[in-house]
């Protein structure tokens, strides 16, 4: 099969939009999305700006403290920030607000918004199924007191796609895909029956990571390689639900229907010739003789990365300068300028690193390559004696094994004392090792990757030995194998238990909410099960629950699966076309101060208002 490469795309940065005449008072609709948010007016046909909901801190410098604060797009390595990300969600619910205010700020500043007064536009924006009210209590609050806006309607996403792909529907059974979280919501009359919805607590985050511990512990010498952002391109691109899963996981159990259809996919290396020493950041580069010439490849390399970094934030400037209509015609003649003295600085740098190439002579490279043909011939050798050894001991009659069950009889005759000092003696360990499967080598794996690690060196150094060139139909080098991962990676939102997570799958929690209705309005909801979110994007889903579906439903009944036309915009396209069409309902800030920060306005996508109950006065029962 066809191996897979990493794409490994760096997301462009937003775009800064003129604040025009055209948008006076036009709705604002903000679909705050758990993975992305989409932002935009209600006269544009798709969203402006669409970004992932996160925030992180970089020091660019390491040798300062000061750190720089990159939002959505912006970001330019998740993986460098990961430790300092944040995300104004729990589990779907908007509770860190500070998060919140700074993902508003840098939308409003990128859509040009430049009002004195505030926000003078009603504001549209998304909430999660039957959403606390101390949450939109909050939100109400911040977009009130902080951005001044004059009236709020907030929508349920997942109502708001069906209301866009089905106009005149009545009954459904909607399912919200989302990246945290997973929603069944009935909808009967036209209206969300919320005492019947049911969340679960599995999406397209925990997808992603349980993908990427697979492969990581499938691959343990590649650790640093599979990152979570190559595990979510996975997920978009390779990963997809099971028709039937047991049938589909008894056919891996063929090796033909295995070595047919695993997938390789390909890590990133960069691969030196065989007369050229590695580049400096290899580990080969340390041993080399001229450890000068070494360390000024190695400081050169660095020199060249900062130089860049430079040129590529000058360059960023410029464009962001430009798309806001700067007019400053000085300033953009010295972006201008540094970016032009950069280039030429650094194709300076460039034609003088290669000047003093570092190089191997023929006689260091071939002590070298006899170097690491011993050492790969004795890892070779300790693993054989490994395998050899564990195979006597699984057999009954030989004499390794019948040694070990003398030596741990022994051990279990002895009576035991008040003071159990073995293991304090050097010749216990002798007594481990003869009775251990593994002959007492608790270095396995720390071997295999010594292993891996010398192979790399000599296939850099001389690749074309006869061991380096692979078997047809084999593992090429610097790949990781694809076989049942992708169908496991999908299949924990229908048995979460494979996580360790005690609660019901996507199809028992169907089963459940058609249970509580009568056979009338379980047909009217198994009729019309919509899909959205996200996660819907994942091949197989539809026939999946189609399966599903047939299993529990009665015999020869009816029932339809659809899916979103784009799951992951027609909630922002379903809110826009709502707010142009009047079928929106808003809270003024008159009722926002009458009725309560928690005060909700109902329409046909929206959450249904249950009022706080009052605190009970003080000596008064609960």
């Amino acid at each position: 099969m066809e191996s897979y490469h990493f794409k490994d795309l760096k997301p462009s940065p937003d775009k800064m939009f003129a604040y025009t005449d055209d948008i006076k008072d036009v709705p604002l609709i903000l679909d705050n999305g758990s993975y992305t948010a989409k932002v935009g007016w209600t006269n544009q046909q798709d969203p402006a700006m669409i970004f992932k909901n996160l925030i992180t801190k970089i020091r660019k410098d390491k040798m300062k403290k000061d750190m720089e604060t990159q939002i959505g797009n912006d970001i330019v390595s998740v993986e460098a920030g990961r430790l300092n990300l944040r995300t104004q969600f729990d589990h779907g619910v908007v509770t860190h607000f500070e998060a919140q205010e700074t993902l508003l700020d840098y939308s409003l500043t990128h859509l040009g918004v430049n009002t004195p007064d505030g926000l003078q536009h009603p504001m549209v924006i998304s909430e999660p199924p039957a959403n606390l009210n101390s949450s939109r209590a909050a939100m109400s609050e911040l977009l009130f007191e902080c951005y001044r806006v004059p009236s709020i309607s907030y929508f349920v996403d997942a109502l708001a796609s069906l209301r866009y792909n089905q106009p005149d529907c009545r009954d459904a059974l909607v399912i919200s895909c989302g990246y945290h979280t997973t929603h069944v919501i009935p909808v009967l009359d036209g209206r969300m029956d919320a005492g019947n919805a049911r969340r679960i607590g599995v999406g397209g985050f925990l997808m992603t990571s349980y993908l990427q511990r697979l492969l990581q512990l499938k691959n343990p010498s590649a650790l640093a390689a599979i990152t979570l952002s190559r595990a979510e391109e996975l997920l978009h691109e390779l990963v997809l639900f099971s028709g039937d899963y047991g049938s589909d996981l008894r056919l891996w159990a063929d090796p033909a229907h295995q070595k047919e259809h695993t997938r390789p996919v390909q890590l990133p290396v960069t691969m030196a010739t065989g007369s050229e020493q590695p580049r400096p950041s290899q580990p080969a580069a340390g041993e080399a003789k001229d450890k000068k010439l070494v360390a000024k490849a190695r400081m050169h390399e660095m020199h060249m990365k900062k130089r860049q970094a430079l040129i590529s934030e000058d360059e960023r400037r410029l464009a962001r300068a430009r798309q806001s209509g700067e007019t400053d015609p000085e300033y953009l003649q010295e972006l201008e300028r540094r970016i032009e003295a950069g280039r030429t600085k650094l194709a300076e740098l460039a034609e003088r690193g290669q000047v003093t190439p570092v190089r191997l002579s023929p006689d260091a490279l071939q002590a070298r390559l006899e170097e690491l043909e011993g050492r790969r011939r004795e890892l070779l050798e300790r693993r054989a004696e490994r395998r050899r050894r564990r195979a006597e001991m699984a057999r009954r009659r030989t004499a390794a094994s019948q040694q070990r069950m003398r030596i741990i009889s022994q051990l279990a005759s002895q009576r035991p004392t008040k003071d159990d000092t073995f293991g304090a003696r050097d010749e216990d360990w002798d007594v481990y090792k003869a009775i251990n499967v593994d002959g007492g080598d608790s270095d396995s794996e720390a071997d295999a990757e010594e292993l891996t690690e010398v192979e790399g060196r000599l296939r850099q150094l001389a690749p074309d030995l006869a061991w380096c060139q692979p078997a047809a139909g084999g593992a090429q080098p610097h790949q990781i194998q694809l076989g049942t991962e992708p169908l496991q990676t999908a299949e924990i939102l229908f048995q979460p238990s494979m996580l360790g997570l005690d609660q019901a799958g996507l199809a028992e929690t169907i089963q459940f909410v058609l249970s509580k209705y009568p056979a009338e309005s379980q047909q009217r909801l198994a009729g019309n099960v919509f899909v959205t979110g996200g996660v819907s994007n994942v091949p197989g889903l539809r026939q999946r629950l189609e399966h599903e579906l047939r299993q529990m439903r009665p015999f020869q009944s009816s029932f339809a699966v659809s899916v979103a036309s784009s799951p992951s915009l027609d909630a922002w396209r379903g809110a826009r076309s709502l707010s142009a069409a009047g079928q929106l309902e808003y809270v003024s800030r008159q009722q926002y101060v009458e009725c309560g920060a928690d005060y909700l306005a109902e329409h046909m996508a929206s959450n249904r208002y249950w009022p706080t109950p009052a605190e009970p006065a003080a000596g008064q029962p609960a």
